[in-house]
């Protein structure tokens, strides 16, 4: 079986303050990184809409270079307080 999230299903599951803009955007980048590596992208009802559904193998990709840029960008910046946490909740 296939772990597979949508943009709001993952915000929601992992509790991320993303709104509906910032998923459109998560959810664009995610369909680019899946048609140049070649990963299915699935659908799934979202009560209104067949919405596209990216494997769990994807989502950790993407999760672990936002958390490393922005850990990056706050040492940069001289900002270590509550990096992690921050980077968890964004």
């Amino acid at each position: 079986m296939r772990l597979n999230y949508t943009v709001k299903k993952f915000r929601d599951t992992f509790k991320l303050k993303w709104d509906d803009k910032e998923c459109m955007r998560i959810g664009k980048h995610l369909s680019k990184l899946c048609k140049e590596q070649d990963i299915e992208i699935s659908k799934e009802y979202d009560g209104k809409y067949d919405v596209n559904a990216y494997p769990i193998g994807i989502w950790t990709d993407v999760m672990t270079n936002h958390c490393v840029n922005y850990i990056k960008e706050n040492i940069q910046n001289n900002k270590s307080n509550n990096m992690i946490q921050n980077c968890q909740k964004n």
